[in-house]
């Protein structure tokens, strides 16, 4: 599903910024956050939501810095049945 505001992502960073997000209600540990960057899609396992602007992935980020990256969620469910 489309999500609520914006994303930053750091480089080798765990850690997700978000821009009037609402993590605390649209995402799940254990889901999954999807962005694109220069046409390439990213996905995420959600693994802490630390705040409504701030989640913890469980791999680092390996790309360069980004911000105002629009974004996507999928739920624990659904993220598992298509990585089953």
């Amino acid at each position: 599903m489309a999500a609520t505001g914006t994303i930053a992502l750091n480089a080798n960073s765990l850690t997700v910024t978000g821009s009037g997000t609402k993590f605390t209600t649209e995402a799940q540990v254990g889901g999954a956050l999807v962005t694109y960057i220069g046409n390439v899609p990213y996905t995420f396992v959600i693994g802490a939501i630390n705040s409504d602007t701030s989640i913890t992935l469980t791999a680092n980020y390996q790309g360069s810095n980004v911000s105002g990256q629009s974004f996507s969620l999928i739920d624990r469910g659904a993220y598992t049945a298509i990585t089953a």
